[in-house]
């Protein structure tokens, strides 16, 4: 009995130290859960979309609007956002008017990916047809969006105060 003890404290502490040692994969997508909710997220602070669209027969139009992304998950939005990095503790009033942590940092990149699609895109693509050209840009937005993050979230793309210059 004396030499049983201490291999059971042995496998007990290998035990342990095996549960403690595995680390949990970060939470990012699940594709797998497929969730029914889609989730509104204004990308933004608030401020309005402007940028320039491609140039058609050297006349350069503007777009101004407000952009507002669909998610899959409201756990996506917050991976995305860094809500989740800062109910961890990791982040206090870093946010992106901070220009800190990882949320800020994928605005930026939602932002630059927006700006991508609509730089290469010219006013006759968008206001093609009666809707049809607006429809394709929406999905050229998502179809961007979900490539850079490598995931299938971003199920749409809302646009209000709209205008072509």
């Amino acid at each position: 009995m004396k030499k049983l003890l201490p291999l059971i404290l042995i496998l007990l502490c290998f035990a342990l130290l095996a549960s403690c040692g595995k680390k949990e994969e970060p939470v990012e997508d699940d594709e797998d859960e497929e969730e029914e909710v889609v989730v509104t997220f204004p990308y933004s602070t608030g401020e309005t979309f402007t940028t320039n669209l491609a140039p058609s027969e050297k006349v350069t139009h503007v777009i101004r609007a407000d952009i507002t992304l669909q998610l899959k998950s409201q756990k996506f939005l917050d991976n995305l956002t860094g809500a989740a990095e800062e109910a961890a503790g990791g982040e206090h009033g870093g946010g992106e008017e901070a220009g800190g942590g990882a949320g800020a940092a994928n605005l930026l990149v939602v932002r630059d990916t927006i700006t991508f699609v609509l730089r290469n895109t010219t006013a006759e693509q968008i206001i093609a047809g009666d809707s049809d050209g607006q429809l394709a840009l929406r999905e050229k937005i998502v179809a961007a969006l979900n490539e850079k993050f490598a995931t299938k979230s971003f199920v749409g793309v809302t646009f209000a105060n709209f205008v072509i210059s």
